[in-house]
């Protein structure tokens, strides 16, 4: 089983690690929703026109296809603006040992 486990780590993980910075996001945000209004609106007029709503449904499944072709991968166009995070510094938290608990009395 480790071996498994070690194989898909090294040779599976990597291939689904889908890496994208905010603005690829923004794009394929965009790209996705255009692609899906294009072809709403082909579909209902080739289906509205050849009266047949599978011809719909079949451009709708096109459509869907295209979608993940331009969704679904992280292509290098979606990571030109990488996030660096800031090196993680150490807090210096007071000492608790030395504190005194304070009674605090509320007036009516």
């Amino acid at each position: 089983m480790d071996q498994a486990a070690e194989y898909f780590q090294k040779n599976i993980a990597p291939a689904l690690a889908f890496n994208i910075d905010f603005k690829g996001q923004e794009k394929v945000t965009s790209l996705c929703q255009l692609t899906t209004i294009i072809f709403s609106v082909i579909a209902f007029v080739l289906g509205f026109i050849l009266q047949d709503v599978l011809v719909t449904g079949y451009v709708m499944a096109v459509g869907t296809v295209v979608l993940l072709v331009i969704g679904l991968p992280a292509y290098p166009a979606y990571n030109k603006n990488p996030v660096t995070f800031l090196k993680p510094t150490e807090v210096k938290l007071p000492d608790l040992d030395s504190a005194k608990a304070v009674d605090i009395e509320i007036s009516t």
